[in-house]
């Protein structure tokens, strides 16, 4: 994070420099730190002398920086080459295959923000000298909304977290671009100069207007000064105002996952969720002690039918066997009874089974929510294969995997590493089968397996599962 904090600040002095000082002041860079060394002041004269002289330049700048890097991010052109190009030549292993298609480009923050802050400053600058610039600031910041919107949502991956303290950052050296408008403003009011009668400059009436411009420098610096020592506190700590914001938001998403998975029965509208879940667990309490009294009375009934059983009046009336059991059966009626008998247990055990599963499926309910994110189709089928059941977003997860993520959450970084499996294809000639065989008699430790993956027809390595040592917590980012 800290690298990538440094970074924003060299690239973005590197961009503002070349790409709005050099071009505006239209000359070298050893043409114009001569002038500005030698004569300081000369600052807002330089500026105002020909900035406006470069305003059809940013024009086409920033209308091909929308146009081209907009297309660039949809299309993907790196991921093509990869893809097409270096996946058929490089991948030879199935974890790497796997890792081509499991993997997302990520963003590097540090040399992001900085190209669209110089085009945020470049139009605060020219919004006044050129008004028109502020259009192309419309159709450019639009297209780069949309684009990175949807590659937010479904093609990048952010696998390190800055803590939001890019932005603040961004906001500062935006301030650049106030700066120099109000150096160029101040210079054109002081250039702007009467004429006499023969032609001759005399005075500057716009004396007056580039002193407001003067003061107005003033105010925007001491705003800047004040804003970033109200918000410094923020950028490490949070203000404990928010912790009551939290258990609200905590709160409703509880409520929102209960509805979710249906584990909430008879909630209205208002009702607080640890009531709810209270009364329900007494609800429960209450059927379980109903379904143990009526198991103690089956109980009673089956001693009572016992005591009336044939095989149990001996202990009764002895002399009464003789008249109460029949002679024994041939093997005809052993035969009939006994497949009457198993019919019967039979159709039992089935009508029991059928009524524990509808009732286990009433009260929870196996069939995840369907996730309106997930994006599957027909015609890709090892994404259906890699991914399917699986959850991305602990929205997704159930409330008992997601108390298990937050324990492994806050484990350290070592901890919740997993050993990694040595992942070889399957062959028909048993070659993986020995290695594996053999490599588990050397040393227990090592992991080594050879499923879901083999050899096709061509002796190329396919896949049709993530490996072994693959878990759904991986998508999920700790």
């Amino acid at each position: 994070m800290a690298v990538e904090l440094v970074v924003q600040n060299y690239y973005f002095f590197f961009l503002f420099v070349q790409v709005f000082l050099v071009v505006s002041i239209s000359s070298g860079i050893t043409t114009v730190i001569p002038k500005i060394t030698s004569s300081p002041q000369s600052i807002p004269s330089i500026l105002a002398g020909n900035l406006p002289k470069a305003a059809n330049y940013f024009f086409s700048y920033l209308l091909l920086q929308a146009l081209s890097v907009s297309a660039g991010a949809l299309v993907q052109v790196m991921g093509l080459i990869g893809w097409f190009v270096l996946a058929p030549i490089l991948d030879n292993t199935a974890r790497q295959k796997w890792a081509r298609q499991i993997n997302l480009p990520q963003v590097q923050w540090g040399t992001f923000f900085p190209v669209y802050t110089n085009l945020g400053a470049i139009g605060l600058i020219y919004s006044v000298i050129s008004p028109l610039i502020l259009i192309f600031n419309i159709i450019t910041f639009g297209l780069f909304w949309i684009v990175y919107r949807y590659n937010t949502l479904y093609v990048t991956k952010f696998r390190f977290d800055t803590g939001g303290l890019l932005f603040p950052k961004a906001i500062n050296q935006l301030f650049t671009g106030l700066y120099v408008m109000e150096l160029c403003l101040i210079g054109l009011f002081f250039l702007v100069q009467n004429a006499d009668a023969e032609g001759k400059a005399v005075g500057t009436p716009c004396k007056g207007q580039a002193i407001v411009m003067i003061v107005v420098s003033v105010f925007t610096v001491i705003f800047q000064v004040l804003l970033n020592h109200s918000f410094a506190p923020l950028f490490r700590y949070l203000p404990i105002t928010l912790e009551d914001d939290a258990v609200i938001r905590d709160e409703e998403f509880a409520r929102a996952q209960e509805k979710r998975w249906n584990l909430v029965e008879g909630e209205q509208e208002g009702d607080d969720i640890n009531d709810v879940l209270e009364a329900k667990e007494r609800r429960s309490e209450e059927e379980d002690q109903r379904a143990g009294d009526i198991e103690l009375k089956h109980i009673e009934n089956r001693k009572q039918r016992n005591m009336l059983d044939p095989r149990n009046l001996s202990s009764i009336v002895p002399e009464a066997l003789t008249n109460v059991i029949p002679k024994s059966p041939s093997w005809a009626d052993r035969s009939r009874q006994r497949r009457t008998n198993d019919w019967a247990n039979e159709s039992k055990n089935n009508l029991a089974a059928l009524r524990s599963s509808k009732q286990h499926h009433h009260n929870h309910p196996s069939r995840k929510p369907t996730d309106v994110e997930a994006q599957r189709s027909p015609a890709a089928p090892i994404g259906e294969a890699l991914f399917s059941g699986l959850s991305d977003e602990i929205e997704d997860l159930t409330p008992e995997e997601r108390d298990k993520l937050v324990q492994r959450a806050f484990q350290h970084e070592a901890l919740r590493a997993k050993r990694p499996v040595i992942w070889i294809p399957r062959d028909d000639l048993g070659v993986s089968d020995d290695e594996i065989y053999r490599t588990q008699r050397f040393s227990k430790h090592i992991w080594i397996s050879n499923e879901y993956t083999g050899l096709d027809g061509k002796a190329r390595v396919v896949y049709r599962r993530s490996p072994p040592d693959f878990s759904e917590v991986d998508l999920i980012e700790l």
